[in-house]
């Protein structure tokens, strides 16, 4: 009586998504014009909250399909070494042709590694029984591992029993608790390799010649054509991963991931419309593609939500350094600050930088560790308004903008070469990311083994002209590269944005064909 009542209770709970009981509309995104019954979009770093309220029956049972082997993936990371061989069974190798698999034969014995990405690239049943007979010895006691870890992580609604996924009706999950899953997951490096890989080439085993796997996620890597049909392609440039899952009763499932400007968001789809055999290969695609273009959009959408402007003259406002002390050589002797002057940057106040919210942040937070100072070795005299150099300003590896550096005070020539000494030198105004090598240097000391000391002082004006020369030529050249290339991300950018959209109008003129 008691199996029963349990037995209605969680057939009542999968059918919970048919009621209006979870949120389908997001702020501003309309989650009833995506495919998927129950989905979710969240940042990695606080998975357990939709993004935007982007969220569809997020928490209502559904089943994960071949998603589930990212719960095998990290369990097998975690406890195996990349190295180790593991032997596949004559139970590993029992599946019929219509599963997905690595094609493993019985005896042969495999790496891990080569196994989590037969496991994750071609979503290889035989590999996850391999991973988890070499774990754990058995399906059973690997499910009571994977239990395990997902109470660990707070899947509350959360329950595995076979380590690839294959239906079962008391292995389920919801839509949050595999985002939280995924976030775990993505910390892990080597995770995050495998399920980036568009291809991969296995080891040759002791039974098999190498295999080369290709992905089945299509936002990573496109399907071959044939003769007779070419598939739609899915491409994304922010893609890195995650996994698909395909079964009759779980339906097209996707759990992707993106990345853009240090922010990582996660969509979790699952139960998409399935196929059938009287669909063409063109019906067939386009139903299969739609788990790929919907987490495109949430994807575009939750990302230019999180966008955030600002200018340069808000960020001076908030504290970005301009003005940087200098030092200049052959300096008057009666000069009292030693060769030392003010420069003050001149950057264009009115241009716009965009990022992320939380790098935005950081960028923030940091602002006085921006400025990275570049000029060539510095001699009196210095007028006021010499362009005496450039400062670039720089964030994650980023140069977010640069800027001339003008002199605001001026410095004195002195009658004979002066030297600095390292007492004299102040840079306490200088920004801490400064380099000993963005520094200025002063002008050498007159060789004291001269016969004439003006005639040696023009001697050495000439070498100081060639260097200073030369130096110029060098800074010239970089600054038109760094133009250049600037110009060049630029121009592959508007191509990437062009490509999108013409990918996304064709993907919206297939649908409306079909749809008819």
């Amino acid at each position: 009586m008691i199996k029963k009542g349990l037995a209605i209770l969680l057939a009542l709970m999968f059918f919970l998504p048919i009621f209006p009981v979870a949120n389908s509309s997001a702020d501003g995104y309309d989650m009833g014009s995506i495919n998927e019954e129950f989905a979710i979009v969240v940042d990695a770093s606080n998975p357990t909250v939709a993004v935007y309220g982007m969220e569809k029956n997020a928490d209502a049972l559904a089943y994960p399909a071949s998603t589930t082997k990212i719960l095998t993936c990290i369990i097998a990371l975690e406890n195996c070494n990349l190295d180790d061989l593991a032997t596949a069974s004559a139970n590993a190798t029992n599946f019929s042709v219509q599963n997905s698999l690595m094609g493993l034969v019985t005896g042969e014995q495999c790496t891990i590694r080569d196994l989590l990405y037969g496991l994750m690239l071609v979503s290889g049943n035989d590999a996850a029984v391999v991973l988890a007979e070499h774990i754990s010895g058995s399906q059973e006691a690997f499910a009571t591992l994977m239990n395990a870890k997902a109470q660990e992580l707070g899947m509350a609604n959360s329950h595995f029993v076979t380590p690839n996924g294959r239906h079962n009706d008391e292995h389920y999950s919801t839509a949050r608790d595999m985002a939280v899953l995924t976030a775990y997951a993505l910390q892990n490096e080597a995770f995050r390799e495998i399920v980036g890989a568009a291809t991969y080439t296995t080891e040759q085993t002791n039974l098999s010649a190498p295999r080369t796997l290709t992905n089945s996620n299509r936002l990573l890597i496109d399907q071959a054509p044939t003769d007779d049909y070419t598939p739609t392609s899915c491409l994304y440039a922010d893609a890195i991963g995650v996994k698909t899952g395909d079964t009759d009763k779980a339906g097209k499932c996707l759990i992707a991931a993106a990345e853009r400007d240090g922010t990582t968001l996660i969509a979790v789809l699952f139960k998409g419309s399935q196929t059938n055999s009287t669909m063409t290969a063109e019906e067939k695609d386009q139903r299969n593609v739609r788990r790929f273009t919907d987490a495109i959009a949430l994807f575009e959408y939750a990302f230019n939500s999180m966008v955030e402007y600002i200018t340069v003259s808000e960020l001076v406002d908030l504290g970005l350094p301009t003005t940087f002390s200098l030092q200049a050589g052959n300096y008057a002797e009666d000069d009292p600050n030693m060769g030392q002057f003010e420069a003050v940057a001149q950057p264009d106040l009115t241009a716009t930088i965009s990022f992320m919210s939380n790098s935005m942040n950081t960028l923030k937070s940091n602002l006085s560790s921006l400025a990275v100072v570049k000029t060539s070795t510095i001699y009196a005299p210095v007028n006021v308004g010499d362009i005496v150099g450039t400062v670039d300003y720089v964030f994650d590896d980023r140069v977010l903008f640069s800027a001339n550096l003008v002199a605001q005070t001026a410095v004195a020539e002195g009658i004979l070469a002066t030297t600095v000494s390292p007492e004299t030198a102040d840079t306490s105004e200088a920004p801490a990311s400064e380099s000993p090598s963005s520094s200025l240097i002063s002008s050498p000391t007159p060789d004291s083994g001269s016969t004439s000391g003006s005639n040696g002082s023009w001697i050495w004006y000439v070498i100081i002209a060639v260097a200073a020369l030369l130096v110029i030529l060098l800074v010239t050249m970089i600054i038109i590269r760094s133009i250049n290339e600037r110009k060049r991300k630029k121009a592959r950018e508007r191509r990437r944005q062009q490509q999108m959209r013409e990918r996304m109008l064709q993907q919206q003129r297939n649908y409306r064909r079909t749809s008819k």
